[in-house]
């Protein structure tokens, strides 16, 4: 931490949030308290001090401040360190600014919270944790009897603690080292009120994870508080101020011993719903990867199919409810036509160092497609089985969409640059302030364009930039490489953004994620899932091809229900669905959001202004 700004602790009396912190401008003795009402916006009160029987404390020295309230009287336990080792202390003040030192609690030497007149069998008791979570049982409130809570034991900073009906319920951080920095994040236990070393239920996911942003920025725990029936959690940037969040109500999951809700998707009980067709050659071997598109109360598809000739081009498909398969072609949509997909379509050619994920030699690739006014746009890659994959862009009038005119495909151009390797592409199904947006991938980050016009793409001088980087995110399960699935859908929300990631962790598996984008700006992520919504675990998905590959290209909404369609080890055609409403609100209470003043807002430096 900075000497500059040390955060000491937050706490909640009398419908105010009070904070601590002590800055350059402090006395060495003295620490800041501010207050505020709102949990955001702080106005300086006074500095305050610790008396000792030697005299003030210094508070260079102290840290983790952890406050309660017996009736009229405050309760403080803080740590201190001296000679190189730590001890946890206690003080109480009548005012919350002048605080008398009561004395050490031996020999617990870690952050330590109570709550309100709560004893064990007659006993008091302490809530702490030091690589692990423990409890401190006393007769006379200075030497204590340690006990461990059934967790298990790592690095953990108690948060909070409240009694309620069913329990106690504990929030505590946990700090998770990786690559030499910390990863924070936030869980919760459930105690038996009799024997409240027995966990009765526990947060089996982690309640909040830090954003990535905060990696390298040395941000650090400060505490939690409950007020007015929600958590604020609070992090020290040192030397700059504090960030605050604010968390989704655990209680009720507590009382009533559930799960919490984590954004996920189902499978269709008859995946695939679409298989290979031995007696078509153009898609003997794989079906998979289709874009989608809800049009006239039907689900169009466009899957990539790979037959006898190693070539990838597109059938498609129609679905009247969206899972089963109506009616499909018998000859494929879409085809390679130019030397920059295939130099010799129906011919074998040799593989080279770009040699496709999804197997083959060359030709049309992962297809996305979006309706705007009277057209649909197809995106997709285009491989000429030499030379690195790039986007390619062709589009088609509604009307000769609906009566299945495929020969009125535009002759398809590059819009990505020559010599880079750029995926998944897709487009906005909405102009922003007037401008396309134009999604893509460049490794190992989802980029994103605005442009005027679709027709700027010359195919020679004119390419996709990557104005905007969405990026993975070290230590969790997108840690490798992301990329965006099929176009955004519009919610109230914002845009949901279905997308496949690979973890570095299990480098061999894609799974799927979901982000929410602005409506107004869509590069920047509102929520995004730290848990993926669907892994690889079927054997549709991990028999064919290529194993552990899903893989989604479309998404379409019908009513209230979410659909998206993924390729299963790149071989069959599969589909996952959830209750639209229901995801949007899983996704908001499981997301790790991005740093953004519109989700934590810093707390500005006070003026150290005096009494």
């Amino acid at each position: 931490m900075s000497a500059q700004f040390k955060t000491l602790g937050v706490a909640s009396f009398d419908e105010k949030i009070f904070i601590c912190y002590q800055s350059k401008n402090n006395n060495p003795n003295e620490f800041t308290v501010d207050y505020g009402e709102d949990g955001r916006n702080f106005d300086h009160l006074y500095n305050a001090s610790i008396e000792t029987p030697e005299g003030k404390e210094n508070i260079e020295n102290v840290s983790s401040f952890r406050f309660t309230k017996l009736g009229d009287v405050y309760n403080l336990l803080y740590v201190t360190k001296e000679d190189g080792k730590k001890y946890l202390n206690q003080a109480t003040s009548p005012d919350f600014k002048s605080w008398q030192k009561v004395g050490r609690l031996f020999p617990i030497a870690a952050t330590g919270i109570q709550i309100p007149f709560y004893r064990h069998k007659g006993r008091e008791v302490i809530f702490f944790s030091d690589q692990g979570l423990h409890l401190g049982l006393s007769e006379d409130g200075r030497n204590w009897n340690i006990h461990n809570i059934d967790v298990p034991p790592k690095d953990y900073v108690v948060g909070t603690i409240k009694e309620g009906v069913e329990g106690l319920l504990l929030v505590y951080f946990l700090n998770e080292k990786h690559d030499g920095h910390s990863h924070y994040s936030i869980w919760s236990v459930l105690l038996e009120s009799k024997d409240p070393t027995k966990v009765i239920w526990k947060t089996e996911k982690a309640v909040w994870y830090q954003p990535q942003e905060w990696i390298g920025m040395n941000v650090e725990p400060v505490g939690i508080i409950n007020y007015k029936d929600t958590l604020y959690s609070y992090w020290n940037y040192p030397g700059k101020g504090v960030f605050c969040v604010v968390h989704n109500d655990l209680q009720k999951y507590a009382d009533s011993k559930s799960p919490l809700p984590h954004a996920k998707l189902i499978r269709n009980i008859k995946n695939p719903i679409l298989l290979p067709r031995p007696e078509k050659m153009w898609e003997s071997r794989q079906v998979f990867n289709a874009a989608a598109v809800y049009h006239n109360q039907v689900v169009h598809l466009l899957y990539r199919a790979i037959g006898d000739n190693d070539t990838s081009v597109l059938g498609y498909a129609v679905s009247s409810d969206g899972l089963n398969i109506d009616s499909r072609s018998d000859k494929p949509a879409y085809i390679p036509r130019s030397i920059f997909e295939h130099p010799a379509y129906g011919k074998k050619i040799k593989t080279s160092p770009y040699e496709s994920g999804g197997g083959g030699y060359g030709g049309i690739e992962d297809p996305r497609i979006t309706k705007i006014g009277d057209t649909f746009y197809l995106t997709y890659v285009a491989y000429d089985g030499k030379n690195p994959p790039r986007v390619a862009l062709s589009y088609i009038s509604v009307k000769s969409f609906e009566s299945n005119n495929w020969g009125d495909w535009s002759e398809p151009i590059l819009i990505s640059p020559p010599g880079v390797v750029d995926k998944n592409a897709c487009i906005l199904p909405e102009q922003i302030y007037g401008k396309y947006v134009v999604f893509h991938r460049i490794y190992p980050d989802i980029l994103i364009d605005m442009v005027d016009s679709l027709d700027i793409f010359d195919g020679k001088s004119v390419w996709l930039k990557g104005q905007y980087r969405i990026h993975p995110r070290p230590d969790f399960w997108d840690s490798n490489k992301i990329g965006m699935g099929p176009p955004p859908i519009k919610t109230k929300e914002g845009w949901l953004a279905i997308y496949q990631g690979v973890g570095f962790q299990d480098n061999s598996r894609y799974k799927i994620g979901a982000m929410l984008l602005d409506l107004n700006n869509p590069s920047v992520v509102i929520h995004r899932s730290p848990h993926p919504i669907l892994e690889p675990e079927t054997n549709y998905e991990n028999g064919g091809f290529k194993s552990g590959v899903i893989y989604p290209c479309g998404a379409v909404v019908i009513g209230n229900k979410l659909i998206v369609y993924y390729g299963g080890s790149d071989t069959y055609l599969a589909a996952a669905t959830a209750n639209l409403d229901q995801f949007l609100d899983e996704l908001k209470f499981d997301s790790s959001p991005h740093l953004d003043t519109s989700i934590m807002e810093e707390i500005p430096l006070p003026n150290d202004k005096t009494d």
